[in-house]
């Protein structure tokens, strides 16, 4: 049991050092940062894997382990620079808050159109440099997005099939 867990803790300790050593603050290859253990950096800011289902950035780009790719990295950076456009709090009520409400109506198959047609993720596509989106709905109708109350009053709309 003891040599078990005494593995574990070299083999966490190996790939922490890992990490260190290939940490490269001007890094911009995605695959470095997919290649990596558990943190890396993406033109300046630091990428930290996770275990959410969801990637995220709010200052830093917090990866999910489960959806690693270059769209990903670029999309969440994007995101950071929109923080960095708009400021803490705007970017907190115009970005973050509706982002993660939309996430969660996505998962509970209650979001109208494609979570990438949202004006402020669309935007974070664009700032990003991402590439060949999956989006299904290349304009986001004039009824799509009107405030967020609007959004929040989807959570009680039947599931959509």
């Amino acid at each position: 049991m003891l040599d078990k867990l005494t593995k574990r803790i070299r083999s966490f300790v190996a790939k922490i050092k890992e990490d260190r050593k290939n940490y490269n603050k001007a890094n911009e290859n995605c695959k470095a940062i997919i290649a990596s253990n558990y943190f890396s950096c993406y033109k300046g800011v630091t990428v930290l894997k996770t275990a959410f289902k969801s990637s995220f950035s709010f200052g830093f780009i917090g990866l999910s382990k489960k959806h690693q790719d270059i769209n990903t990295i670029k999309h969440e950076y994007g995101h950071r620079l929109q923080l960095e456009k708009m400021g803490f709090f705007r970017y907190l009520f115009s970005v973050a808050c509706p982002s993660v409400t939309i996430n969660i109506l996505a998962r509970m198959k209650k979001l109208p159109y494609d979570y990438y047609s949202y004006p402020w993720e669309k935007e974070a596509d664009e700032l990003g440099g991402v590439l060949g989106r999956r989006c299904t709905a290349p304009t986001l109708p004039d009824d799509g997005y009107k405030s967020y109350f609007g959004l929040i009053k989807l959570f009680f709309k039947k599931r959509k099939l």
